[in-house]
């Protein structure tokens, strides 16, 4: 953790904490108010971040949770490829490979680096779920063998060079995509997206300058470490664990996958071990590691954290443990297609099993298997075009001590429910008062 450059004063932390926070959902409303298809503007199924010149997280919206904190893996794994020279001013990136990221190749990630006088002060991302990827089968396919089936597969790439369209990469997009049109229209909501990030960054460094805009965010996330290690010590030191298992990967019917997850407490951290679960399947059900990992920050924060907001110290207490090959942490070629959130939907009710027995008040039932898409697709007569539908089906959540569960909600936004069950506990209190 890099020492602040000046002592800086609560008052002006906080400014700028919030500042930071609503440049992100500044951010997330340009991308729902522009893009193109429902699955962005009405069912919200995107996540956008704030980042800084190191990659960690300085502001992230509201949005879909099983997105947490993973949206700087793409930033990274660029630098990684290419060099910190890469980031040009005016550059805009996309990526989707499923094995970097960690989700299917629909969850496309736009992001752009940010500077201010010449110098990388940040990053602006968003990750949202484009409607075709030319897989297959019209809007995905449902039983693939392999990521090949499955569309479009982008490691880092510029769509942006300097500013100006790279019409080579973004013709090259369209022309492997069904539907071209919404497609390339939800990416330029993605790149509208990034530029209000950069120009929100940039004008919070006009304000207060770059040493308070730096000492800030160390005691943002300084405070923010500290409120997270608080939370993890006031668990029991010790190791708990709960196993389950998917029936099928949807193509070998007959053979179940287990996943077993190992939480282990030792005073103010937290590891979470998911290597003992099944070799990646031959059916959709694979997802990189980066996607497992925020799983388990899912379940993390629905038990021990949720009323702390996220930024670059909420997991530093926190260490996730994934085996290369496996479900968990698939590798080329596997499938990591629709079915991808069966067994991350299983990874996060699993850790709320295992910490069940240390927080009984914090911990709900598991909520309904999967949140499984449901696509009609088909030529609409009037023009003669193809068409996809895509919804999500919705069903019960699990009670906790405080009330019942909810019915016919989206599983995979259940980050929710423990702040409920905090606004429960709270109005009761106020009532015996």
């Amino acid at each position: 953790m890099n020492a602040p450059t000046r002592v800086i004063d609560p008052v002006t932390t906080e400014i700028i904490r919030c500042a930071l926070l609503q440049a992100a959902e500044d951010m997330n409303t340009t991308l729902i108010r522009s893009a193109y298809t429902p699955t962005i503007y009405e069912a919200k199924d995107c996540a956008v971040a704030l980042l800084d010149r190191d990659h960690h997280v300085l502001g992230q919206s509201s949005g879909l949770p099983i997105f947490l904190g993973n949206l700087e893996e793409c930033t990274r794994a660029t630098e990684r490829m290419y060099g910190r020279a890469v980031w040009q001013e005016g550059d805009v990136w996309v990526l989707n490979d499923s094995y970097i990221r960690g989700t299917h190749l629909n969850d496309v990630t736009v992001y752009a680096p940010i500077h201010v006088g010449g110098e990388l002060i940040g990053f602006a991302a968003s990750r949202a779920h484009w409607i075709d990827m030319g897989s297959k089968d019209p809007g995905g396919s449902m039983d693939s063998t392999t990521i090949h089936q499955e569309g479009l597969r982008m490691g880092p790439l510029k769509i942006y060079d300097r500013g100006e369209p790279c019409v080579l990469t973004q013709d090259l997009i369209a022309r492997q995509v069904r539907f071209p049109q919404p497609t390339l229209g939800d990416m330029r909501a993605q790149v509208a997206c990034a530029l209000t990030g950069g120009r929100r960054l940039a004008e919070i460094v006009e304000r207060w300058g770059m040493d308070t805009l730096l000492a800030a965010r160390d005691a943002i996330f300084d405070q923010t470490e500290r409120l997270e290690r608080e939370r993890i010590a006031a668990i029991p030191d010790g190791v708990y664990e709960a196993t389950g298992q998917l029936d099928n990967d949807g193509i070998d019917l007959g053979t179940p996958l287990h996943v077993t997850v190992r939480v282990t407490v030792d005073g103010d951290r937290m590891t979470m071990d998911v290597t003992d679960c099944a070799d990646q399947a031959t059916g959709p059900v694979n997802c990189g590691a980066a996607q497992t990992v925020a799983a388990c920050r899912v379940g993390y924060k629905l038990l021990v954290s949720g009323e702390v907001p996220l930024n670059g110290g909420s997991f530093k207490p926190l260490d996730v443990l994934t085996r290369p090959g496996s479900m968990l942490a698939a590798v080329e070629p596997a499938a990591c297609q629709y079915y991808y959130y069966s067994h991350l939907g299983l990874v996060i009710d699993l850790v709320v099993r295992a910490l069940a027995p240390a927080l009984p008040e914090k911990a709900a039932a598991a909520s309904y298997g999967d949140s499984m898409i449901v696509q009609f697709t088909g030529v609409d007569p009037r023009t003669d075009k193809l068409f996809v539908s895509q919804e999500a089906t919705v069903g019960g959540w699990g009670a906790w001590h405080a009330g019942d569960g909810e019915t016919c909600l989206i599983n995979n936004v259940n980050d929710s429910l423990p702040r409920q069950a905090d606004e429960v506990e709270a109005w009761m209190a106020r009532l015996k008062g």
